[in-house]
């Protein structure tokens, strides 16, 4: 399953929804904090940085080239076109980057409790 929505769907012991409710989410973000999901990285792992000790260097603008003269792109009227953006991630400081695994999120109940 999502670690993500596991994360967003633990209540309180009346039942209301810790992050939001399900039906109007806070799309993209944790504790106001954003989150970007990855395949890259195992079942449960998640990666927390430290932004002000790393930096995004803008190693060549981007770049975008258009040719129809690709094998029969001319004759088919086609258009090839290559995008290409190069990007370095700076980290100044080693504790900057953490990489952790998730232990367990918390069962959380599927029907409110009964009001009395």
């Amino acid at each position: 399953s999502d670690l993500f929505a596991q994360v967003q769907i633990p209540r309180d012991l009346e039942g209301r929804y810790l992050f939001g409710s399900p039906l109007s989410p806070a799309q993209g973000s944790l504790w106001q904090v954003p989150v970007a999901q990855t395949p890259s990285l195992a079942a449960g792992q998640f990666i927390v940085l430290d932004l002000a000790y790393v930096t995004i260097l803008d190693r060549q603008q981007l770049q975008v080239l258009l040719s129809e003269h690709h094998k029969d792109n001319f004759t088919r009227n086609l258009i090839t076109m290559l995008a290409e953006l190069r990007v370095g991630l700076e980290v100044r400081h080693s504790k900057a980057v953490r990489i952790a695994t998730w232990a367990a999120v918390p069962p959380s109940s599927s029907t409110p409790p009964a009001s009395s």
